[in-house]
């Protein structure tokens, strides 16, 4: 079975908060449970997340601001304090200044010198955390334009399109009862929606599967998402997960609350331990212990214990790397929904009844 993993993707305009790590975590371990069954892609590029509206008007921002800066020495918590100020600030680019950032994501994958050192921060973080950097990091090609996606919308009779009488382009979905979605501005400028349809529409169409996983804070675009997908024959899942509160609060990542949180800040406060302790323990807290639909609010102090609990672990464990199991081992993991139980692959880690081959299996999968 040919598995389409395509989660949701993340602007370059700040650090990677909590919340971002546990979506990053779920997909790969989705990810690395699922090839023990099936073959799996994870597919995630960076443009239709480049392209859009957030990100266009920080880079607009930032050139407005700080012409000719030199980011090369910029953290990502600097970066990311720009990007809070940006939007207290409600700055509003050039129709002229957007288009040309557009522009250059969409013909070339170009990247404003500010993302370009954001990402390299986040791939040092993902390759300290054994997540493969590619699963968020990556830019190619669109699969299709903009059009070809307009006018297979209004084959389908689910596009309200009044941009020849001067006004926007709608997915109309209202029939299933789903709200009127605008999709392009009247100026002719395509939301986030189409870039996702642009880059993976037609690559769907290749697998038997597609995961969306997304951030329940967009929950109704994905549903949208996937009913376009299925009227095209595309067997599709959604697979949302939830931000984790910090101080008490979900808060945007534009909006700050983030200070003391972000992945890069937790790696520091965590030097003591190994890349396996840390790698395994973060799975195991972020995914695990705050728990999958309704997590608790984020405890820097659990954390640390909890990655203190898998140095410790893997200790006992010793040579995990090398158990192999058959491949109903494996299988047991898959639910109802044919989706993956990441929640019982952890749960079986962190068991007192499970065997040291079980769970060394388990870890040297996920790490």
């Amino acid at each position: 079975m040919k598995v389409l993993y395509a989660p949701v993707g993340i602007t370059p305009t700040k650090p990677l908060t909590a919340s971002h790590l546990r979506g990053v975590l779920l997909v790969d371990a989705m990810q690395k449970i699922r090839s023990r069954i099936d073959d799996v892609t994870v597919w995630h590029n960076r443009r239709p997340w480049d392209i859009s509206l957030q990100t266009t008007q920080f880079w607009g921002y930032l050139d407005t601001h700080f012409p000719d800066h030199d980011y090369s020495s910029e953290t990502d918590i600097s970066l990311g304090m720009k990007y809070v100020r940006a939007n207290a600030a409600s700055f509003e680019a050039s129709a002229e200044m957007l288009q040309g950032y557009t522009s250059g994501v969409d013909s070339s994958g170009y990247l404003h010198p500010s993302a370009q050192r954001m990402l390299t921060i986040w791939r040092d973080v993902f390759s300290s955390i054994s997540v493969d950097p590619d699963i968020i990091t990556r830019s190619d090609a669109f699969e299709d334009s903009a059009e070809n996606v307009m006018g297979r919308l209004d084959k389908l009779g689910i596009l309200l399109d009044q941009r020849g009488q001067g006004g926007c382009g709608y997915i109309d979905l209202t029939d299933e009862g789903l709200p009127l979605r605008k999709i392009v501005d009247a100026d002719g400028s395509a939301n986030y929606i189409v870039a996702i349809l642009r880059d993976i529409w037609m690559r769907a169409q290749s697998f038997d599967k597609t995961f969306l996983v997304y951030d329940s804070s967009v929950e109704r675009d994905y549903i949208l998402l996937e009913r376009v997908l299925r009227l095209t024959g595309v067997e599709c899942q959604r697979c949302p997960f939830k931000r984790v509160p910090v101080n008490g609060a979900v808060l945007s990542s534009r909006e700050g609350g983030w200070k003391g949180t972000t992945a890069g800040e937790l790696l520091v406060k965590l030097r003591e331990f190994s890349v396996a302790a840390i790698s395994l323990g973060l799975r195991m807290y972020f995914l695990y212990q705050l728990g999958l639909r309704n997590p608790t609010g984020f405890d820097a102090a659990q954390l640390h214990r909890q990655v203190e609990a898998s140095e410790k672990l893997i200790g006992e464990l010793g040579n995990y790397c090398n158990v192999e199991m058959p491949l109903a081992f494996w299988q047991q993991f898959r639910t109802r929904s044919d989706d993956i139980d990441i929640y019982r692959v952890l749960s079986m880690i962190a068991g007192k009844k499970v065997s040291a081959a079980e769970k060394s299996a388990l870890v040297g999968c996920l790490i």
